[in-house]
């Protein structure tokens, strides 16, 4: 919230989505009735490890702790 070390922790999220997504997301293995809820929910994960990637990218913002 404040934008301290966000850096750090924006790839230390992204790493930890990894496995996360694969272990508990598997739409590929399970029966018909819940594949469309997996998918929505891996591609939802999938989208928010590119927000940490961005994030990493081009760090925060003008007003963060990290800039002052």
């Amino acid at each position: 919230m404040l934008g301290y070390k966000v850096r750090w922790v924006s790839i230390l999220f992204f790493v930890w989505l990894i496995p996360t997504t694969f272990i508990f997301h598997r739409f590929w293995g399970i029966d018909a009735a819940q594949v469309q809820a997996q998918q929505i929910n891996f591609l939802k994960n999938v989208s928010i490890m590119g927000a940490f990637l961005l994030l990493f990218g081009f760090g925060p913002g003008a007003y963060s702790l990290d800039r002052r």
